[in-house]
């Protein structure tokens, strides 16, 4: 849960990485899902990114992103945190 709320308290900045491309398909729309490996020591060891979105440069900013963020050190070594997201030009 705690993980989660990381991930969510960077939602402003992949909201931007949306925005950017609705300014190029202003009927881009869909949903992503957020996949980050969380290393013993609470730094991202991987990414993946996927989703109905559709639009590869929302996936490569949004995993740009997360390869920078840090975590709680996870109990027990390693986790895995997996976060949905839906977007739409009015909003999320």
């Amino acid at each position: 849960a705690a993980a989660r709320g990381v991930v969510r308290s960077y939602n402003r900045q992949i909201r931007n990485c949306y925005e950017r491309q609705l300014k190029q398909n202003y009927t881009l729309q869909g949903n992503m899902r957020v996949l980050v490996r969380v290393g013993s020591n609470g730094r991202v060891t991987g990414t993946r990114v996927s989703g109905s979105l559709r639009s590869p440069p929302v996936f490569a900013c949004v995993r740009n992103l997360a390869s920078g963020w840090s975590f709680p050190n996870p109990s027990g070594g390693c986790a895995v945190v997996s976060v949905p997201f839906d977007f739409s030009p009015r909003g999320e």
